[in-house]
């Protein structure tokens, strides 16, 4: 994880070794209950933009699998 100004905000990057996001799965990340894991819940990423956007953030993604 790395933190850095970027203008009046703070960005925080997240980087995982996973196998990255395919294309079609793009718009669907931060929905709730969406996940490709046989056991996941879908819910991480759908909790972490509520909570961001809640405080007047924004959150994206980049993939590179």
């Amino acid at each position: 994880m790395k933190t850095h100004l970027s203008r009046d905000r703070v960005v925080v990057d997240v980087t995982d070794c996973g196998c990255g996001i395919k294309e079609e799965n793009y718009e669907s990340v931060f929905e709730p209950f969406f996940s490709t894991k046989n056991r996941g819940t879908g819910l991480g990423l759908a909790i972490v933009e509520k909570i961001v956007e809640a405080h007047g953030g924004e959150v994206s993604f980049q993939t590179n699998p």
